[in-house]
């Protein structure tokens, strides 16, 4: 309505900040659950149920059975990462690193949706005001006619308040270092190099 740009508008360029970030966020974190999706569909699940599937076919007890059946439970506990699997510690680490992640995800999403909540009800605010504007201004008077009554839209609902990019970028933030040392760590397991714990920053 305003006719308003990132030039002419320090709010507005605030909100495009804001907005542009959490879709960077929200895309890099929806690439790590991605293929963590994809590693436990058919790294785990899917490889180990082979190796189930070709043990039992040549089982010739029931205890042979069994074994595999059990075999194939700690496999994918193992692979998996999950906690209290006896694992190893450089392997419990992981694990430990993709829970902190996933925590930091949840905590992300939760946040992004009370954000845009907010901007929704704002909306609905300032829509509303602007029908009444617009009927005051149909029957000869001022459309607007308290000071800031267009506040909302002022603010771009909300979204270029400074302390929400300030928590958007907090969370990104804490994502991407705890996905750095994750990465270190796994590189290490993986090519041999120092299994001491990176320090987070």
């Amino acid at each position: 309505y305003n006719n308003l740009n990132v030039s002419t508008s320090p709010e507005y360029a605030q909100s495009t900040i804001l907005l542009r970030h959490v879709a960077m966020t929200r895309q890099t974190m929806m690439h790590f659950v991605g293929n963590l999706k994809s590693y436990l569909m058919f790294e785990v699940l899917e490889g180990v149920w082979k190796e189930m599937e070709v043990t039992v076919v040549n089982a010739t007890t029931l205890d042979d059975v069994i074994g595999a059946h059990d075999k194939y439970l700690n496999d994918l506990l193992r692979k998996a990462l999950l906690p209290d699997t006896g694992l190893r510690r450089e392997e419990a680490s992981l694990g430990s690193y993709i829970e902190q992640l996933l925590l930091l995800v949840s905590d992300f999403c939760s946040y992004q949706e009370i954000l845009f909540g907010l901007a929704i009800q704002e909306a609905e605010i300032a829509a509303e005001k602007r029908r009444e504007a617009v009927c005051r201004q149909n029957q000869g008077e001022w459309g607007f006619n308290i000071e800031n009554d267009d506040r909302e839209e002022i603010t771009f609902f909300g979204l270029a308040e400074p302390e929400k990019i300030v928590e958007v970028a907090r969370l990104a933030d804490s994502f991407r270092m705890k996905m750095l040392s994750f990465l270190d760590m796994l590189d290490s397991k993986l090519h041999g190099g120092s299994e001491k714990e990176p320090t987070t920053p």
